[in-house]
């Protein structure tokens, strides 16, 4: 049964739906009002992520007392990127912060803690050593101070039978990138004290699984070559010793039964798809939970009181759920959750400690997302708030799960969002390519960028190019090297497909992306002339190698691994790849927009393109964004962005000539 919520909470959705037929651009270029919701371990509390000012804090609403207790500033320029609760009354938050120009909040690793209402205000963790300027309280006064740490810190779970302490992992500042290990430890949240450390078994990004006790059983990284790899340890062998796994085997530990006696893996057991995997820990017994002949495990749901998994999700369309063979309750309960929201995404974003209630978020093609207070025994959802409450999911374009096979044969997926209201007929095409590329793929779920373009009369293709993740691993294997060959012919193929179906007008087809995808644009103007009438690429990489050298890719010897093992190892070869080597190629015209503050992508490449288009008179546009790097920040910025964007399509591709 679903059911509306107190009316204390229709506050948060301020926001009228658009009842008109035109959304405003701006609508799409927006940040959620309100995310990240978690429920307190013992259901008293809800927290949420809000803006406030310039940046983002926290709200919490007691639901006991049904009614709004604190919002949480984190000071100026300052934002929260993440926070866990401690314990039925104290959270743990991660800070980020807008360097000077920058407009995005860059994650510094600090740490405080506050109670629900606000009192007992104290910095934890970071190379600040007290808390920020300008953070306050509804109904608080600041805290104590903390001690300066030269690290930065990430919670990595809390400990229910020790709720003053939580575990975190934490490196130390090093002007080596790759010099240090990240180590382990409990850290009180009351005063920020750290206990032991416990080194990870490799350099690099971490990541750990402890149990309820705080015991680091596993830790999982890539290697310098970039290959994954996991270690683990016992109480009785605290040593770390290498996972082992059958040879050629993808497998990462995701946690712990709550018995500790079994591990819960994802792994392609030397096979080509990510499967879950039960692991015991007493014989080394392994049970495959969950496998698909297609696509990737994605996600798993687990029962309401406890680390039991109950359904695995897979990456294949709408994403599919597929409930396991269990006797847990929680089964049963889930699928009548699953009943009431049909041809929806529903995961489970926090839930109590003994699992009466939860907090769901329900979401899909045309639903930016819901949160609902989901009461177990009752099988009531009540409805919270919504991430995008003022976007009226009924005037948001459908987004259709399509298949096709490439020039080889090769079956390749994706999206086509279609304008709501039209008919899905000789519609101008954008193409939009995904960055990444790697391991990065466009799912089912709302996606503002195609939505905007779709509610301007354009329909949006997304290829899940070869390299992208999702469908196995010799699928990503197939993209290596092929930045510029085998990812720009899946494009190409599956926007003759598009056309060949009748979605698309030949005459009106052009293309767009970002990062990976920006470039993508532009080789597939160079490659396909006569194909695409439009380009325009955002923080796209133009020449390969400058952006070698200049990079915070290669700031690391796996980022430079990387460079050389999934593009090209030689000058002559990223030289062949690079779009600035084919720009008497280009046919139709390009917009340029860009971030002076990308290190990704540095501006340089934007520059660069320009200068070359102004030498060849080849028509373009610029818009470059002072303070913006690998991305928009700001919502008028994005806004300003989206409309150049649409704009420019509407003016090349509305008199785009006969093919």
């Amino acid at each position: 049964m679903i059911r509306l919520l107190m009316a204390w909470l229709l506050l948060l959705c301020a926001q009228p739906l658009v009842a008109n037929a035109e959304v405003p651009i701006a609508d799409f270029a927006r940040n959620d009002s309100y995310d990240d919701a978690s429920i307190s371990p013992d259901g008293h509390y809800v927290a949420l992520t809000v803006p406030i000012g310039k940046g983002r804090g926290v709200a919490v609403f007691d639901l006991l007392q049904k009614k709004l207790i604190l919002k949480q500033s984190v000071g100026e320029d300052r934002s929260v990127t993440d926070y866990l609760w401690a314990s039925g009354n104290r959270l743990v938050i991660s800070l980020a912060e807008n360097f000077g120009s920058r407009e995005s909040p860059i994650p510094t690793g600090e740490m405080i803690a506050f109670n629900a209402d606000g009192s007992n205000m104290q910095y934890l963790f970071g190379f600040r050593g007290g808390l920020p300027s300008g953070t306050r309280a509804l109904g608080s006064r600041l805290g104590k101070e903390g001690r300066a740490t030269n690290g930065f810190g990430i919670p990595i779970r809390s400990l229910p039978n020790d709720p003053e302490h939580i575990l975190i992992q934490a490196k130390t500042f090093a002007v080596n990138a790759d010099s240090g290990r990240t180590a382990a430890y409990r850290m009180s949240v009351l005063d920020g004290k750290l206990g032991p450390g416990l080194a990870a078994p490799m350099n690099g990004d971490v990541r750990f699984v402890a149990d309820d006790d705080g015991f680091v059983r596993y830790a999982t990284g890539l290697d310098e070559r970039n290959v994954s790899r996991s270690y683990s340890r016992t109480p009785e062998q605290p040593q770390w010793a290498e996972l082992p796994v059958p040879a050629g085997s993808y497998t990462v530990p995701l946690f712990l039964s709550n018995n500790g006696q079994r591990v819960f893996l994802t792994s392609n057991e030397g096979g080509n798809y990510n499967c879950l995997i039960e692991l015991q820990l007493d014989d080394g017994a392994r049970k495959p939970l969950a496998c698909d002949d297609g696509s990737d495990l994605i996600d798993v749901i687990l029962s309401f009181d406890s680390n039991e998994p109950v359904a695995a999700r897979f990456q294949d369309g709408r994403q599919d759920v597929r409930l396991l063979a269990t006797d847990n309750p929680s089964r049963a309960k889930l699928a009548e959750l699953l009943k009431a929201f049909p041809g929806q995404h529903v995961r489970l974003s926090s839930t109590t400690r003994d699992g009466s209630k939860a907090i769901v978020l329900v979401d899909g093609d045309r639903n930016p997302g819901d949160y609902y207070l989901f009461e177990t025994a009752t099988l009531k959802a009540d409805y919270l708030v919504g991430r995008s409450a003022w976007l009226d999911p009924a005037a948001m374009p459908e987004r259709r799960p399509i298949e096709f096979k490439a020039r080889d044969g090769q079956r390749i997926r994706g999206y086509l969002t279609l304008p709501s209201g039209l008919e899905a007929k000789q519609l101008p095409l954008i193409v939009n390519p995904h960055g990444g590329p790697f391991d990065v793929e466009d799912g089912w779920g709302f996606d503002p960028d195609p939505a905007a373009m779709a509610a301007r009369g354009y329909a949006v293709l997304q290829v899940n190019f070869r390299g992208s993740g999702g469908y196995g691993r010799a699928f990503v294997a197939a993209g290596k090297r092929g930045w510029a060959t085998t990812m720009i012919d899946d494009l190409a193929d599956g926007t003759h497909w598009a056309i060949e179906q009748g979605y698309a007008d030949p005459a009106r087809v052009g293309i767009y992306g970002a990062s990976y995808g920006g470039y993508a644009a532009l080789m597939s103007g160079i490659r396909e002339p006569n194909l695409f009438r439009a380009i325009a690429t955002f923080a796209g990489v133009s020449d390969l190698l400058t952006w070698k050298a200049d990079s915070d890719v290669s700031g690391r010897r796996s980022g430079r691994n990387y460079i050389d093992d999934f593009i090209g190892a030689t000058d002559e070869g990223l030289r062949a790849a690079s779009p600035s080597s084919y720009i008497e190629l280009l046919k139709a015209p390009v917009f340029i927009a860009h971030g002076d503050v990308d290190q990704r992508v540095p501006f340089s490449q934007a520059k660069a393109l320009r200068r070359a288009l102004k030498e060849a008179d080849h028509p373009h546009e610029w818009l470059a964004f002072e303070g913006e790097g690998h991305g928009i920040f700001k919502p008028e910025n994005r806004t300003l962005f989206l409309t150049r964007l649409i704009a420019f399509f509407d003016r090349t591709l509305a008199a785009a000539p006969a093919p």
